[in-house]
């Protein structure tokens, strides 16, 4: 079973569910030296199960469907999870700051990005959030003004082939 912890007052020097994640995320993008979803997916179910990436063994502030969305992961081995459209959790957050350092020495695909972001999340709202404040980060740490680096245009990732139809192309 999955530790969970609907209380945010967690004692001081404990991870959290994000600090979790986004420790999972940059080991992944460390070891493969690309953006992988599925090994990033691997790697934060590993964080639960063994936990790993914790300073106790316990991840905390995990909410439903993020439990549920992992545990199917655990049992299936893939990512069709029907996932809940109202759920707004900000889990894919944790992933952001990793995939930004990244991108100012590689690109980051666009394809992989979506992916990465809607790992435990198919909320439309939720994904384009990320996309919006990656966007304005990697902007950011590429030396633009904090005001011309939101302006760009935000393509049509709804209709995207990425979300929907995510097939891995490597693992690491």
């Amino acid at each position: 079973k999955l530790a969970r912890n609907d209380v945010l007052n967690i004692d001081k020097g404990y991870f959290s569910s994000m600090t979790t994640f986004m420790l999972a995320t940059m080991d992944s993008i460390s070891k493969c030296k690309i953006i992988e979803p599925i090994d990033i997916m691997n790697k934060m179910c590993t964080s639960l199960i063994l936990g790993k990436y914790t300073n106790n063994g316990k991840v905390y502030c995990l909410d439903n469907e993020t439990i549920n969305v992992l545990n199917y992961y655990i049992k299936k081995n893939n990512l069709d999870y029907d996932y809940n459209e109202n759920d707004l959790n900000s889990y894919s957050l944790s992933r952001l700051i990793p995939l930004c350092l990244y991108n100012t020495k590689y690109e980051v695909k666009f394809e992989k990005l979506i992916q990465t972001i809607g790992l435990t999340t198919s909320n439309e709202t939720v994904i384009l959030g990320n996309y919006i404040l990656f966007k304005y980060i990697t902007n950011l740490l590429d030396g633009m003004d904090k005001y011309k680096a939101i302006k760009f245009d935000i393509p049509n990732i709804f209709k995207n082939k990425y979300i929907k139809e995510y097939k891995c192309s490597s693992s690491c």
